[in-house]
């Protein structure tokens, strides 16, 4: 019986990958092409990289990448975490850090603080910790309106010296 039919019309293209329960599209793209640490493996230590990551395991200790972070439904999560973008549909126990965007998805469950220039929460998220929004992106120049803001500063505090003067001369 020969291995290869050359006779047999394509029976069309691959499935497409079947999603874990609980991941959303966002889960699900970082899939392809990420690096993945399995929902079996448990990592202590230092974790850097110039790719997508994606935890579906348990992680302690720190998290940075420059690119997407994803933490899987099933991912648990204790460290710092700083990513371009972070994504979170399982759990986080630290503070996090993002260039970009936090994203937490319905089953995110994160306490810690997070830093970041977007924070996009989804209904049924959990989150105990406070916020900062800023951009962390260092290509990034600063918005147009921080000098108008910085102007305004120096105009007012003129006229807090002149009303010194003012009051002095009184």
């Amino acid at each position: 019986m020969p291995l290869f039919k050359k006779d047999q019309p394509n029976e069309g293209p691959p499935a497409a990958p079947a999603r874990v329960r609980g991941e959303g599209p966002d889960a699900a793209s970082a899939r392809s092409g990420a690096s993945l640490i399995g929902k079996n493996v448990k990592i202590s230590g230092e974790i850097t990289g110039d790719e997508d990551l994606l935890i579906e395991g348990k992680v302690e200790g720190k998290i940075n990448v420059s690119q997407t972070l994803t933490i899987g439904a099933g991912g648990q999560v204790t460290a710092e975490v700083h990513g371009d973008t972070v994504i979170v549909l399982g759990r986080i126990n630290g503070n996090v850090s993002a260039a970009q965007r936090v994203i937490l998805k319905p089953s995110a469950m994160v306490t810690g603080n997070i830093t970041c220039a977007a924070f996009i929460v989804n209904e049924g998220a959990s989150f105990d910790g406070n916020i900062i929004m800023k951009n962390l992106d260092k290509k990034t120049a600063p918005p147009a309106a921080a000098p108008l803001f910085q102007a305004k500063e120096k105009e007012i505090e003129k006229d807090k010296e002149k009303a010194k003067n003012n009051a002095k001369n009184l």
